[in-house]
């Protein structure tokens, strides 16, 4: 209906049915597609290396953050996210605690400090 690539939640569909109507039209390739975003929206790429222990807290909700990879590096898994929201991934970020480290962008640390810093004063 909406003429583009959509995003569904599996774990929220609740019925599917099939129907003899096909789709026809042919999608562009995913690669143009997100070049196609990064002009609309700046997209951001984080990398973040957090304990393997760490990987399983994260469930589904690291695809919603917009998960690329990830690979074992110095005995911790370095992960790479694409993001068009810095602060909606920084606060996100926040619930790994001192389970992570973020490698890049640096704008990501400098919002972090940012909302840690507004957390200690309503803590005060």
């Amino acid at each position: 209906m909406r003429q583009d690539y959509r995003n569904f939640r599996i774990d929220r569909i609740t019925q599917i049915n099939v129907t003899p109507i096909s789709f026809q039209q042919e999608h562009p390739s995913l690669k143009s597609y997100l070049s196609q975003i990064s002009t609309e929206e700046k997209l951001h790429t984080i990398i973040i290396k957090i304990e393997k222990s760490a990987v399983k807290l994260m469930g589904d909700e690291k695809y919603y953050r917009g998960f690329v990879s990830q690979k074992i590096v110095d005995e911790k898994v370095e992960m790479t996210f694409l993001t068009s929201s810095i602060m909606g991934f920084a606060r996100w970020f926040l619930f790994l605690g001192d389970m992570a480290e973020i490698i890049s962008p640096d704008i990501l640390r400098d919002k972090l400090k940012e909302i840690a810093e507004g957390v200690l004063k309503r803590m005060s």
